[in-house]
């Protein structure tokens, strides 16, 4: 078992200062300044934005090889999930942007920070390359996770080819014009997942969350509303 050193977390109050992500603008211009977080973890410092609140259900949200968490800001996605009540963390993964690198394994790495950052299981945004990081948790650590949003993950052929079941509920997003990870891959990933709907975006690529960002966070907030509702206890009669 990993050893965790001692948490150091340090918040400050920062503004996004990148160019919008298209249909982003509005959802900016009201939005408050998301928190930024550096996070001490075995060695490395972790980049995250934050938003919401600390008690509220958490979505963590990774990204693709040509964006970091800053895309999630720029996008208004925090923004929108902290209106809706639930706490968002938009993660640098290691090496990239504000984070350092870091010795442990993608295979590894998200199973051991995700302990510190909720005694709760999550739900875990996944576009791209960000799959590496989230299938092994998605496989081997499913109770650390509420549900997942894979968009055109990679990892699929290596999980299908060993015949494993995902067993946590998963919104499939992808576009149908993807040249990077082809549209069938969705139905792959559909077939080794216990439960599943598979979202298409028509005329969208590889990042479809950015082209059809109102379409995404409609079915976004849609799915967490039902994975957090399962894990509500029921009201007293």
């Amino acid at each position: 078992m990993l050893h965790f050193a001692r948490l150091g977390l340090t918040i400050l109050l920062a503004a996004a200062s990148s160019r919008p992500a298209p249909g982003a603008e509005a959802a900016k211009a009201t939005a408050p300044a998301p928190r930024e977080e550096t996070l001490s973890f075995l060695g490395a410092d972790l980049h995250l934005f934050g938003a919401g609140p600390q008690d509220a259900p958490t979505v963590l949200l990774l990204h693709g090889a040509r964006y970091n968490a800053r895309t999630w800001v720029d996008l208004g996605t925090l923004d929108v999930l902290a209106r809706a009540g639930y706490r968002a963390l938009a993660l640098d993964l290691p090496g990239t942007a504000g984070s350092s690198p870091t010795q442990v394994s993608p295979s590894t790495f998200l199973a051991s920070l995700l302990p510190l950052l909720s005694g709760e299981p999550v739900v875990v945004v996944a576009p791209s390359r960000s799959g590496l990081y989230a299938f092994p948790l998605v496989a081997e650590r499913p109770d650390l996770v509420a549900g997942w949003v894979p968009i055109a993950p990679a990892g699929i052929d290596d999980y299908a080819r060993r015949g494993a079941k995902l067993e946590v509920p998963a919104l499939i997003l992808w576009g149908t014009e993807d040249a990077i990870v082809p549209v069938a891959g969705a139905d792959r990933l559909a077939k080794i997942s216990t439960e599943a709907r598979v979202v298409r975006f028509a005329g969208a690529g590889h990042a479809c969350y950015l082209e059809k960002p109102e379409k995404f966070h409609q079915e976004l907030l849609g799915f967490l509303a039902e994975v957090f509702a399962r894990s509500t206890p029921p009201a007293a009669p």
